[in-house]
């Protein structure tokens, strides 16, 4: 049981170097495994963990989990659960004999110290590439946020993208506080509009998107807190006061009927500028091509 508790207390997976550093014997390791409470996942590593663990596939086929599956591991603000495991494996490995149809396997240089999930610096690198743009800057956005990526990092990491991808640090918002609010943000302004987030209202609070200065947009995350529900109407009065005009729109509501949320956005930022509302969409709303 000492083992297993080492090995839980490690995060589910261990190396066999760090249990004996640790004080775990050869004896000690047969038995834990012999008991079932322990598996060993290949030569060297053990876990406490499922078979279908991300961490646990990618060190049964020799490498360390990377791209939006890492990510995902720490919450990073992903509009959608990663569909695949991307699986990074030393530089010159040959390919595993069995690899499952979700795995996506890359290649270059592994981690010194042992780690089962690639550094954050090389998961959003991945990450970036591999994903679609605004999810890209949803995940660039939560490692300023969360202080991950400074400045200087950012464009050391963007250097190392592809080249049509270096500007995407034009569209992090150090600013912006959740994945509801990045996204909704990069949309909007793929369709020309400017957005600032995070707009001082009052002397507490801040709008979470303000749309070519007019718009106070609120988003309201998945769940619904009643006791928030006088403080969110005090708000919307508040940005009415000051003289834009308001809306809330919901993460259902963005998730579900974006077409909708779009033409209403569209239509509330030209009332405001006194202009009638011509049939379909105004003309300097017509999509951008993605950077």
């Amino acid at each position: 049981m000492q083992v297993e508790a080492q090995i839980t207390s490690l995060g589910g997976i261990a190396s066999r170097q760090n249990l004996v550093a640790r004080g775990a014997t050869s004896r000690a390791l047969t038995a834990a495994v012999k008991s079932g409470h322990v598996r060993r996942i290949r030569n060297g590593w053990y876990t406490t963990l499922p078979a279908s663990d991300p961490q646990v596939i990618a060190v049964r086929l020799g490498g360390v989990l990377t791209g939006a599956a890492a990510l995902h591991l720490q919450n990073a603000w992903l509009w959608n659960p990663p569909r695949s495991l991307d699986v990074r494996l030393a530089a010159g490995a040959s390919r595993p004999k069995l690899v499952p149809r979700n795995v996506t396997l890359s290649y270059g240089r592994l981690p010194r110290n042992r780690r089962t999930v690639a550094t954050d610096h090389e998961a959003l690198v991945h990450a970036v590439k591999h994903l679609p743009f605004e999810e890209a800057v949803a995940v660039l956005d939560w490692a300023c946020h969360t202080r991950r990526l400074d400045e200087v990092d950012l464009h050391r990491l963007c250097a190392r993208l592809p080249k049509p991808l270096r500007r995407i640090a034009e569209w992090v918002d150090r600013d912006c506080e959740s994945v509801l609010e990045s996204i909704v943000r990069t949309r909007l302004r793929l369709l020309g509009y400017e957005v600032v987030s995070q707009v001082p209202v009052d002397t507490v609070r801040s709008i979470d998107l303000v749309v070519d200065g007019v718009l106070g947009l609120e988003l309201d995350g998945r769940a619904y807190h009643e006791s928030s529900f006088e403080s969110d109407r005090e708000k919307d009065l508040a940005i009415v006061l000051e003289g834009r005009s308001a809306m809330r729109v919901s993460y259902g509501m963005v998730r579900r009927d974006w077409p909708r949320v779009e033409q209403g956005i569209a239509a509330a930022v030209a009332m405001h500028r006194g202009h009638r509302r011509a049939s379909g969409m105004p003309e300097r709303h017509r999509r951008l091509q993605t950077p």
